[in-house]
């Protein structure tokens, strides 16, 4: 009897505690192995933009830039990002899109994310036990918490202090019913409110029950990291200040019960649900929660910027494992000075890399369609934003002075809204035009300069605004078809050219940025070995060769 006694116990802890270790044990084998595949890897993950944008949309953010939308939509930024993120939880992904949505001049901020990152590249092993820690924010229910980072996410009904008298109310009928047994009559009428507040609460609640949950997990998450990692600045201030709502978190119930189950497990949960009903315990609790975490806002995002800067610098050690061929920027103070070499688009494979050099003039490039131009001014400007954010650049060399960065290169125009393509072309320059007169050095990346009306005044218009927007330190970068606004500039810009050569009927570009204008185009040999017919060919040839002569 005792034998078998003994048995069953053994059993019964197998089942309970050694079996729930194995399997867990076996679960953190499981995803150490997998982090260690990913490391150094593009992350093929769907990624919900809507959520990601959400951290950055809700801080209030005051620093030295942040990106337009005209360059996020031309430097395909979503896409770019796909490419960057190596990020392990969902805050480190918010944090890494807010972090390069907003390049610094910050250069010790840029030094010390730089120090972190190098640690993290340098000491695989405690980047791996963080690594398991940022798993518990792995899900995407992770990106809920931003849901409390917004002023007044929270408001508190103005009748909510009369609960408290309730309670007292309830508590009061009950001690005193056992004298008086009639007030046990009375006290349906309050328990009949209570049950209506009770549910209306657990309504009031549900918008939250996805963010309270994944908030506990950042507050135990950035503790655990606190202790395996020193921080560069220390958040046990913010865990200490929002341990009350870990303490008050554990008496609600955001877990979906089922409603399976014996008897006395239906029983129980009736008995467990009408006590919370009769006394508010929930209503109470939920409320204390909210009206803590309005006040700890602050610390609320002290703990998620911690938390995803410290997901984000891990990511950085990622991708620069992945690309060998990156440098570190040299930041120089402000000049009109710019140098590049061996820089290349990290989106592109095998892409052909480029160098430049800017002193004392800004650059206006010429080439063909599909030589490489607009490719190469985008380059810059991701490489220029990347120097500012993540202190990581795809070249070899790339020294800069501290530059907010504007673009103009692809412009749609909004028909629904009556407005023509010209018209927003208008509209995305004048951010530059005002962008001038503030005290600050700007890099302008232009491609095709209001190719959205004719060639007169086109050449005309965009003559006089690159001299505008050319004056001071700031630094243009642009690009055209227009040989005649090469030389128009000739004495403000310095001029490098892509080009192209028809070999066996064969287009055919090596993407090699070269110095000086172009001085031979294909447009018309292009028709030509396409098939087009030939009298088109010799009429557009008649009429090149009138222009040249003066005749046309």
């Amino acid at each position: 009897m005792l034998y078998s006694v003994l048995l069953s116990i053994i059993i019964v802890s197998l089942i309970f505690f050694v079996l729930p270790s194995f399997t867990n044990g076996r679960k953190r084998k499981k995803q150490l192995q997998q982090l260690r595949k990913d490391w150094g890897t593009s992350i093929e993950a769907y990624r919900d933009f809507n959520w990601i944008r959400k951290f950055s949309q809700l801080r209030k953010e005051t620093g030295f830039h942040t990106l337009s939308q005209q360059t996020l939509d031309d430097l395909d930024f979503d896409e770019l990002f796909c490419c960057l993120d190596r990020t392990t939880s969902k805050p480190g992904q918010q944090y890494l899109y807010h972090q390069l949505l907003h390049p610094t001049n910050d250069l010790q901020q840029l030094q010390e994310f730089n120090e972190l990152v190098l640690y993290f590249q340098q000491h695989a092993a405690e980047r791996e036990l963080i690594q398991m820690q940022l798993l518990h924010l792995a899900d995407p229910v992770a990106h809920y918490i931003t849901n409390l980072l917004s002023d007044g996410f929270y408001v508190k009904p103005r009748w909510a202090f009369l609960l408290k008298l309730d309670t007292v109310l309830v508590i009061l009928m009950i001690l005193l019913g056992f004298q008086f047994h009639v007030l046990f009559v009375w006290l349906l009428l309050p328990f009949g409110v209570n049950v209506i507040l009770h549910l209306w609460n657990k309504q009031q609640a549900y918008q939250f029950v996805l963010s309270l949950p994944q908030l506990n997990r950042l507050i135990n998450t950035a503790k655990c990291i606190n202790q395996k990692l020193t921080p560069r600045t220390s958040v046990s201030q913010s865990v200490k200040a929002l341990k009350k709502f870990q303490n008050r978190f554990q008496l609600l119930d955001f877990n979906s019960r089922s409603i399976q189950g014996d008897i006395s497990q239906l029983m129980g949960l009736f008995i467990m649900e009408t006590l919370k009903g009769l006394f508010l315990i929930e209503v109470h609790s939920f409320m204390g929660c909210m009206d803590l975490l309005t006040s700890k806002r602050e610390d609320i995002i002290a703990l998620f910027e911690y938390v995803g800067s410290i997901d984000a610098a891990i990511s950085t050690a990622s991708l620069r494992t992945a690309y060998p061929a990156h440098c570190k920027p040299e930041f120089i103070p402000t000049a009109m000075s710019f140098s590049c070499r061996d820089i290349y688009h990290p989106l592109i494979e095998d892409c052909v890399t480029n160098s430049l050099v800017i002193d004392g003039k800004s650059i206006l490039i010429t080439g063909s369609n599909m030589s490489g131009k607009t490719t190469f001014i985008r380059t810059i400007a991701i490489n220029s934003i990347l120097a500012q954010t993540l202190f990581t650049c795809f070249a070899s060399e790339f020294t800069t002075p501290f530059l907010k960065q504007f673009s103009s290169i692809r412009i749609n125009d909004h028909l629904t809204e009556g407005n023509s393509y010209f018209f927003e072309e208008v509209k995305a320059i004048d951010v530059f035009i005002k962008a001038t007169a503030t005290p600050f050095q700007h890099l302008f990346i232009l491609d095709e300069l209001f190719k959205g009306t004719n060639t007169l005044e086109r050449v005309a218009a965009a003559k006089a605004l690159l001299e505008y927007i050319n004056q001071g330190m700031h630094i243009v970068l642009v690009s055209t078809h227009d040989l005649e606004l090469a030389e128009l500039l000739n004495s403000s810009y310095d001029l490098y050219h892509f080009e192209e050569q028809i070999i066996d009927d064969q287009l055919s570009f090596d993407h090699q940025l070269k110095k000086g204008k172009l001085t031979t185009t294909n447009a018309i040999k292009l028709l030509e070995i396409s098939g087009y017919p030939k009298s088109i060919i010799e009429e557009a040839n008649k009429l090149i060769n009138a222009s040249v002569t003066g005749a046309y």
